[in-house]
């Protein structure tokens, strides 16, 4: 379970909340998902890269509550960037060897670590 639950906002076209999401556990399928994901990242790799897999990750993540194109238009930059790190957190204190095999394939700059962000 996270030490505090990751919220996601779906904005409508005034900027106004339409509907608010929390995640309060990893689930399984999620860390595996994300595990392969990090398996299929080559050498070197560009944050944007890692971004893009995040997409489907987070959406499974929320069971679908949204999907792919609704998190692109939808969901302010700041809060999914604030997620894919509190999640990035969360796998990695759950399963250190993922990170540690992500950190190993990324340029120093690309890993985000904490900081507000996080859990």
């Amino acid at each position: 379970m996270l030490k505090k639950p990751i919220v996601l906002n779906k904005y409508d076209d005034k900027g106004k909340v339409e509907k608010s999401f929390k995640l309060c556990i990893i689930p399984w399928n999620m860390m595996k998902k994300f595990s392969a994901a990090m398996d299929e990242l080559g050498e070197n790799f560009k944050y944007t890269e890692l971004l893009d897999r995040m997409d489907g990750i987070i959406c499974d993540a929320f069971h679908r509550q949204f999907d792919e194109n609704d998190l692109g238009e939808h969901f302010d930059a700041g809060e999914v960037v604030a997620a894919v790190n509190s999640i990035m957190d969360a796998i990695g204190n759950t399963n250190p060897n993922v990170m540690r095999a992500l950190t190993k394939k990324a340029p120093a700059s690309t890993i985000p670590t904490g900081g507000a962000a996080s859990n």
